[in-house]
């Protein structure tokens, strides 16, 4: 078999030389690029949202070129990035998504309308991991389900009224988000005392405004559950951190064992495959199976292998090779 070409889209600038600023192999958004680098017929490519572009008709990638430095030294693995290329997209054997910058690159909706998809493996699609960096298309889109009260407000005043509708049915606290947040980014909680002024520099600062009732079941953290290929894999607990009341793992939650609750694989399933265009989905939940949220690119690849002994990178590269070969390449 001829190597197989992988370029991760990511959000992440490179610069020539060793990637020292990232720990790629406990980095949930590099996790997969650890596992082409365990099989010597890989080419490794990463390249930035922004460097996708259309040239004469023709998707292409300003792509930073990965080779491993050296393999499990003192425990992980180091890459360097040797050169940059300029690739057809199409040349390219599989296309991950990662990048939480795709709001701000207009140019991408044309490039992935360009993309082969008979010759070229591409796990999330752009339309699909769009829609759930988009917390109003959540609400929407999952209306029927179980999830928290929702608003939405480009107004400021429209907002605080949202917010005291929230406070007069006794809730006590309003939970405000940015509508393209991730992370536990860009939200904040309030309450009566301060939800005036705090609420009036969110509103300053993101302007698309989702307001939302406080489930105080937070407090116990939530579960981020992953389903592939349309089938639940496992899921895991997030658990808050210090004082914070947000359980992310980025704002310093921790991550424990989880066993799935009764209904839960069912409603993740649904959940997924509502996104056709998503082979794996983390799916945020509270232990009531309220949804929270839904991620195109969830990460969680080392919980599952540390809780359920599920190897997911393992897998989406495998998915690559046999694209490959039935390709018969």
């Amino acid at each position: 078999m001829k190597n197989i070409k992988i370029a991760l889209q990511t959000d992440v600038g490179l610069g020539l030389g060793e990637i020292t600023r990232i720990n790629v192999n406990n980095d949930n958004v590099w996790n997969p690029i650890s596992e082409i680098a365990n099989r010597n017929t890989s080419l490794m490519y990463v390249v930035p949202s922004d460097n996708l572009y259309m040239l004469n008709g023709v998707p292409m990638a300003n792509a930073w070129v990965l080779e491993l430095l050296n393999k499990q030294n003192k425990g992980y693995s180091r890459f360097v990035v040797t050169r940059q290329e300029q690739i057809p997209i199409n040349s390219l054997d599989a296309l991950i998504m990662r990048g939480d910058d795709i709001e701000s690159n207009h140019n991408l909706e044309l490039v992935y309308s360009s993309l082969d998809r008979s010759s070229l493996f591409i796990p999330i699609e752009l339309s699909d991991m769009k829609a759930t960096k988009d917390k109003l298309d959540t609400a929407k889109r999952f209306a029927d389900l179980n999830i928290p009260l929702t608003y939405y407000a480009e107004d400021q005043s429209e907002m605080n009224e949202r917010i005291v509708s929230l406070f007069d049915d006794n809730h006590e606290y309003v939970v405000l988000k940015y509508r393209f947040g991730f992370g536990g980014k860009q939200v904040v909680r309030v309450d009566q005392d301060n939800f005036e002024t705090k609420g009036a520099d969110f509103f300053n600062t993101y302007k698309q405004i989702i307001i939302q009732e406080y489930d105080s079941s937070v407090t116990k953290g939530d579960i981020r559950s992953i389903v592939y290929d349309g089938k639940y894999v496992g899921g895991f607990e997030r658990i808050t951190g210090g004082s914070s009341w947000l359980s992310n793992i980025s704002a310093g939650g921790r991550a424990s064992y989880h066993k799935p609750l009764p209904g839960e694989i069912e409603l993740c399933e649904q959940i997924a495959n509502r996104f056709s265009g998503l082979k794996f989905v983390g799916i945020d939940l509270f232990h009531s199976l309220r949804l929270i949220e839904v991620n195109g690119y969830s990460g969680g690849f080392d919980e599952l292998k540390e809780y359920h002994g599920i190897d997911l990178a393992k897998r989406l590269i495998d998915d690559v090779y046999s694209f490959k070969q039935r390709k018969g390449e």
